[in-house]
């Protein structure tokens, strides 16, 4: 199930200090109702999408509940899939079938590169790529040609930041460019600087990828 780690992480927070789950919810910027749809739905419900509840408040409140740095709920719902770490060891010129190890370093280091660039919240870059990169001649045609809909891009040029309710959007650009999920979460606002800052100091990504790896799934 998707970010079943995030789950996970909350429940065992609430385990640990012994919490009352709706007031945990709540802490995390959740309905409690609502999260419970998400990843406890009853027998013969779907689920609902997480991502659709995940947005900025959530995420900030969520780490905060959990005392980790932002990035870390990154990684616990499964914004990061297996492809994007694959395809950042590709760039970065690994040969195939390398170990986790190897895999979990060159993310670190691709996070600490892109927290030092300038593409924090800026969309317009991105979408030059994305569109340079779909051989079309605008981003109406880029769009077109990629099967997404161009008023929500157009949306995210005149101020109003992506979601992680555009997951597959930004996943579909990101793989039309060629690049990992990264790049677009950050330059589209889904991230944000904070997220790689903890205790007034820069997070290291490898051990924060770490430890939402061994959150043990119940």
């Amino acid at each position: 199930m998707i970010a079943e780690r995030l789950y996970q992480a909350i429940i065992d927070k609430v385990i640990e200090e012994q919490l009352d789950f709706d007031q945990a919810a709540a802490m995390c910027g959740f309905d409690p109702d609502t999260l419970l749809e998400c990843f406890d739905a009853k027998p013969n419900a779907k689920p609902r999408p997480v991502y659709e509840f995940l947005g900025r408040e959530q995420i900030e409140k969520t780490a905060d509940f959990l005392r980790c740095p932002r990035l870390s709920i990154f990684f616990l719902a499964d914004v990061f899939n297996p492809n994007d770490v694959k395809a950042l060891a590709s760039n970065l010129g690994e040969t195939a079938g390398q170990d986790r190890k190897v895999m979990v370093g060159n993310l670190a280091r691709y996070l600490e590169d892109i927290a030092r660039s300038q593409l924090f919240g800026r969309p317009d870059a991105i979408l030059d790529e994305f569109t340079s990169a779909s051989l079309a001649n605008n981003l109406v045609e880029a769009c077109e040609r990629a099967c997404i809909p161009f008023k929500k891009v157009a949306h995210w040029l005149h101020g109003e930041p992506a979601t992680l309710a555009d997951l597959q959007v930004l996943r579909t650009i990101a793989e039309t460019i060629g690049i990992g999920i990264a790049p677009v979460l950050i330059a589209t606002g889904v991230a944000q600087p904070n997220d790689l800052v903890w205790e007034g100091l820069p997070v290291d990504p490898m051990i924060e990828l770490q430890k939402a790896l061994d959150v043990d799934i119940w």
